[in-house]
């Protein structure tokens, strides 16, 4: 299912970059962090409506 709204892009640097690096290169780049695999999670705000991406890995 698809999200509508605006994307916040995170205050935080890092994150904003990993972000923006995944998306650029269709995952090719960007799929680990610290050696560890990522995906990319996206959530909707529930009160901003407001889309939201971060990176997400299993430790």
């Amino acid at each position: 299912m698809p999200l509508h709204g605006e994307y916040e892009p995170s205050a935080t640097s890092w994150v904003r970059d990993q972000v923006a690096q995944y998306e650029a290169t269709d995952g090719a780049e960007g799929g680990t962090f610290l050696d560890l695999p990522v995906i990319i999670l996206t959530t909707k705000g529930v009160k901003s409506g407001k889309i939201r991406k971060m990176p997400l890995m299993r430790v």
